[in-house]
């Protein structure tokens, strides 16, 4: 777990990286999907 970011650090992060998840929970089981991604300025674009 990361803990709390301010804005600079979620920035830093969001822009040295491309693979992200995303999760949710049906019933108390998880379940977490990839997905690739761009940062562009302010936007992200969801890469297919």
């Amino acid at each position: 777990m990361l803990g709390e970011l301010n804005d600079r650090q979620i920035e830093n992060l969001l822009s040295s990286q491309i693979t992200g998840r995303i999760a949710c929970s049906n019933d108390g089981v998880p379940y977490i999907v990839p997905i690739n991604y761009y940062l562009d300025g302010e936007k992200i674009l969801h890469i297919m």
